[in-house]
């Protein structure tokens, strides 16, 4: 028997890639990396949202500790407000560079003649701000001796 015979003709064989092959591993290619770029713009997304809730807390911490440097007096005349309706009496407004823009409210709250309910709130202003960007502090100030001091 002529050993020609058994082979498989020239052509046949699996001698490299064809063209619908190659597409084929480019498409799954492609779909791979436009998920993976997905991937990196909620990534981005999500770093940018968290630096401005940091920045956030880092102002409303500034801004609770000023105010418990304060004498107790100083604190009860300025009680009033309405914080949840963004009415509060006092606010101030910070821009940080590379950051945003970030709104701060804080209000006192008398509780009764020798007590003080303290509340901060800082917050992003603009399209990645609000509650995902919020950051609130509160505390009670009571007057260390009532009767002196203004208390």
């Amino acid at each position: 028997m002529d050993t020609r015979q058994l082979q498989e003709p020239r052509g046949r064989g699996e001698a490299g890639f064809t063209l619908i092959e190659a597409l084929i591993a480019m498409i799954v290619l492609v779909v791979g990396l436009v998920g993976i770029s997905n991937l990196f713009l909620v990534a981005g997304g999500s770093n940018k949202i968290a630096n401005r809730g940091t920045a956030a807390a880092n102002i409303a911490s500034e801004q609770m500790d000023d105010l418990k440097t304060m004498s107790f007096p100083a604190l009860a005349a300025r009680a009033g407000g309405d914080l949840d309706n963004d009415q509060a009496n006092y606010f101030r407004n910070d821009n940080i560079n590379g950051v945003g823009r970030f709104h701060t409210t804080w209000m006192i709250t008398t509780v009764n003649s020798h007590t003080l309910f303290v509340q901060v709130r800082s917050q992003g202003v603009g399209p990645l701000g609000g509650q995902l960007t919020r950051a609130e502090f509160t505390t009670f100030r009571s007057c260390p001796t009532p009767g002196q001091n203004g208390c």
